[in-house]
């Protein structure tokens, strides 16, 4: 009987475990994304800015 509750005991520490190593994946993943999407906000912006110039670079007359 000692065996088999010390085997469980063990099997539900690996699941613990497993499930601790799970969520530091999630957390690793949501901080690489994160960076993500700060560069997109960042690339985002950027693109902004140079669409305003070009539409200004458009409204402005040219010599021929």
């Amino acid at each position: 009987m000692s065996f088999i509750n010390n085997f469980e005991t063990k099997q539900k520490l690996v699941n613990i475990e497993n499930g601790i190593n799970s969520l530091k994946n999630k957390i690793n993943i949501g901080v690489d994304l994160s960076e993500v999407l700060n560069k997109l906000t960042s690339i985002e912006a950027r693109l902004e800015r140079i669409e305003n110039e070009l539409r200004e670079a458009i409204k402005k007359p040219t010599n021929i």
